[in-house]
This record gives C-alpha cells, structure tokens and sequence, in this order.
C-alpha cells in the first residue's frame, strides 16, 4: 500500500533517551496557517501541533507543545530533512535560544559558522548574519560588531561590513580608537583611500600605534612616501614590538621605490628579527638583497616568504622566479614562473615578464 506521505521526508521527534517518532508539525495560535520555519523565528513563543504518524503516513495521535512543555513531556528536540535552514533552525530549537538572549544568540551564530559553513557556504553565513543581528539588536559593543562585521566580509558583503561599523561609530564611538580603526580598515579593503587615511589619522591622535601603522601603509599607497615614512617611523618609536616590526617592510617598500637599497636592507632586517615566520616581512627582505645584487640571499629570503604565503598569493614565488633567472638557474625559474600563472591567473604580470626574460636569456627571442 502506498503511504499517505513521503515518510523519509517528515520531522522526527526525538525524546530525552534518544527515541524517534516521525511526525508533521503545524503552527498554532498567532502563527497558524505560516510556514513552520517562519513560526519557529519566534522561538520559543510559539505554539506547534505535533501528530504523531504511523508508517503508512496516517495520524495516529496529535498534541501541543510550547517551549516551556518540551522537557516536561521528556522530548529533547526536532530532526528534520537536511539543509541548511534546518539544521539552523533544529540547532536553535535544541538550544532553546530566545531573540532576547545575547549571549545565546552569538553563540549560535559562531556554532554556525563553525558547522555549517563548511558544507552549506555564504547560506549559512547569512544566518550567522541573522542571528549576531538579533544580538546586537538587544545590545551592542565593539567585540560583537567586530565579530559582525566579520561575518559580512565572509558573506562577500562589504556594504554590510561598512554600515555595521559606521553606525557603531556615529552611535556616540567617535573618538573610540579601536572602533575607528576597524573601520578605517575597511574602507581601506574597499580601496577609499581617502576616507581611509583620514580615519585612521583621527585614531592614532588618540593614540593608537595600530592606526599609524596603518595610515603609514595607506599613505604609501597614496604615493605620500615621506609622510609614510614619518608615520612609520613614528610607530618604530612608540608602537608595541610587533608593531614597530610590522612598520619595517613598508619603509623598507619605500626605500627601495626611491633607490635606497642598503637602507631598505636594514629596515627589513629589523623587522625579520622579530617577524621571521612573516610572508611579508621575508617578501620586503628579498627584494632588497636582489636589488643589491645578492641574488642568493634574495632566494633564500624568496623560498622562506613562498612557503610562508598562502596557495593563491603568488607574488613571493614570481620574485623567487625573478632572483633564479639572475643566478642562471633558468629552469628552475621557469618552473616557478608557470606555478605562479597555475595558482594565481589573475597575477600574470610578473610572472610572463619573467618567462620572457628566462627564453630571451636561453637563447629564444
């Protein structure tokens, strides 16, 4: 006999020792007639009619049950078919987390991240989105709105990031340093220089060697290298020790950009005294060993920043390519050069120009 039903698409009840029971749920009360998931948004001030099912898909018995009845009637949680929304909400449920619950709310959201990201992608990023939404709705503070707009960056959502931090600020953070500096950050990823330099101005006059550092790296950017130069160098003075490390690769960028090679040299090698494990700060300092003509010690420096640098940053392994070809070890160049192009197509530039230099030297015009 055909079921009444598709049984392997029904919820499942499950009891506090672990039992199941295929049932259909229906919202009641306020909510009735609405699609389940929308009804359970307002968990737990819902009311659901669970009927219980026999195999062949037919009701057997039916009964209400609220948020507060669940543990009374020794019932633990829903399963229901997989997706994300499910899983979202079936985990929500089982926490038993309430839209006025802050801490609940953000960690489900984090739980979110953590297991459903990986499997349902920016679906399940929207939802933390949500769900840190409703906790910052009950009340806000800059570790949740750092951890907000995180959440928008993951979702491809710069607009999302950048409304999140300026309401933050204008919400009377004005001369908060490390909420300007978040947001100076972000217009920065987003390329608005200008916006970006003049915010992270304001928060280093607060104090913060965070902000000049990155309004040196912004400035540099802009071409302004001797007000760069000044930011950096104030941040070496003052700056914590990872900071005044982190402001060496830039001054030693802009040294190198205006011909001064041994003092560039110098730069990056205080900063790799206390950055080594840096891809960055090992980039910077092959660069000033090639262009000092120490093309050996640019290739140690190269293969220390490749194996530092993630799958997809390429620009370490196309300046190793660069220093190979000036030791004549033209194959092992031209193997570098083509990685480059395989992991990274959109970086292109260096690595051709660097193939054409390897086959004009081999003989091949």
């Amino acid at each position: 006999k055909k079921p009444l039903r598709d049984m392997s698409k029904v919820p499942l009840l499950v009891a506090a020792d672990g039992a199941e029971k295929k049932v259909e749920l229906n919202a009641q009360g306020r909510h009735k007639g609405k699609p389940l998931w929308e009804v359970l948004r307002d968990w737990p001030d819902v009311q659901v009619l669970v009927q219980e099912l026999n195999d062949d898909g037919s009701v057997k018995g039916s009964y209400v049950i609220t948020a507060d009845s669940i543990a009374n009637m020794g019932l633990a949680t829903f399963h229901l078919p997989l997706s994300c929304e499910n899983e979202y909400w079936e985990e929500r449920v089982r926490r038993r987390v309430a839209a006025s619950d802050r801490g609940g709310l953000m960690d489900l959201a984090r739980w979110t991240m953590e297991s459903l990201r990986p499997r349902y992608g920016v679906e399940a990023v929207r939802f933390a989105i949500d769900t840190m939404e409703q906790a910052r709705a009950v009340k806000t503070d800059l570790a949740l709105v750092r951890e907000l707009a995180d959440l928008y960056r993951a979702a491809y959502d710069p607009e999302g990031e950048l409304r999140v931090l300026e309401e933050f600020v204008r919400a009377g953070n004005e001369n908060n340093p490390a909420a300007l500096e978040l947001l100076a950050a972000a217009y920065e990823r987003g390329g608005a220089l200008g916006q970006a330099a003049a915010t992270y101005e304001k928060a280093a006059t607060a104090g913060s060697a965070g902000a000049r550092l990155g309004l040196g790296r912004v400035r540099m950017r802009m071409a302004e290298h001797e007000r760069a130069l000044a930011d950096l160098r104030a941040v070496q003075a003052a700056g914590h020790v990872e900071q005044q490390a982190a402001a060496h690769p830039g001054e030693a960028r802009i040294l190198i950009e205006g011909g001064r090679f041994a003092e560039a040299l110098t730069a990056a090698q205080r900063g790799a005294q206390v950055l080594a494990t840096d891809a960055e700060v090992q980039t910077v300092l092959g660069s000033a060993f090639y262009y000092l003509g120490r093309y050996q010690e640019a290739e140690a420096a190269f293969r220390r920043a490749t194996a530092l640098s993630s799958a997809t940053e390429t620009r370490a392994r196309s300046n190793l390519g660069m220093a190979l070809v000036a030791l004549g070890k033209r194959s092992d160049a031209r193997t570098e050069f083509e990685a480059c192009l395989a992991a990274d197509p959109l970086n292109f530039f260096d690595p051709l120009g660097g193939l054409g230099d390897e086959r004009q030297r081999d003989g091949h015009l």
